[in-house]
Order: C-alpha cells, then sequence, then structure tokens
C-alpha cells in the first residue's frame, strides 16, 4: 500500500463515519425520552450503566445508550438520573450519543 492508498482507505472511513453521525441525528431527534430544548440541547432520563470504555454511559428510557462527558456528580451504576446538557458534536467517549453535561438532576426533572 503506498501513502496515496492509505490516505484514500482512511479518507473514505472518515467520511463515512460524517455521514453515519449525520443520520444518527436526525434518527435521534425523533424523540422518544429525550427532551430537546435547542438543537444541542438534551434532557435524558435514564439508568447509570458501566458500559463505557471512556466515559459513564446513561440507559435512556428510549431505550438508547448515551456516554456522558463531564462530571456526573455521585452518579454510580444502577442510579436513575435526568442530565441536562448538549450533544457533543466531538468527545472521546465511544458509546452511543454523547451528551457533555452541563447538570445531573433527580429523574423526575425530566417529565
Amino acid at each position: 500500500m503506498t501513502h496515496l492508498d492509505d490516505y484514500r482507505f482512511w479518507g473514505l472511513r472518515v467520511l463515512g463515519l460524517a455521514v453515519l453521525g449525520v443520520v444518527t441525528a436526525c434518527v435521534e431527534g425523533a424523540g422518544g425520552g429525550v427532551t430537546s430544548h435547542s438543537s444541542n440541547e438534551l434532557m435524558v432520563r435514564g439508568q447509570v450503566t458501566d458500559q463505557g470504555v471512556e466515559c459513564p454511559t446513561l440507559l435512556g428510557t428510549d431505550g438508547r445508550l448515551y456516554s456522558l462527558a463531564g462530571d456526573i456528580a455521585t452518579a454510580r451504576p444502577g442510579d436513575e438520573i435526568c442530565v441536562r446538557g448538549e450533544r457533543a458534536e466531538m468527545s472521546i467517549c465511544m458509546q452511543g450519543t454523547t451528551i457533555a453535561v452541563h447538570e445531573v438532576l433527580p429523574p423526575e426533572a425530566c417529565n
């Protein structure tokens, strides 16, 4: 493989991930347990899990897995919480949609 082949190989993968991200964002925007106050702000209710490789995760009541970037206070796996934050455009988290956490609230706050 030449350097040009390497660039094509990785370039196509990056392009594919970008397209997947746009499609995923459109599908997730459909709702189902997620409240959106602006284009990027979300409030998600769910249960904290230990499924994350790099970041804590939240299994939303909508059945989706969210990575939580930022301080989630004293929340531990098994806790039910409501998270307010923004959909992160870039993150080191590797699972689901990443939420840049602004605030952790009691689960009732997401109703």
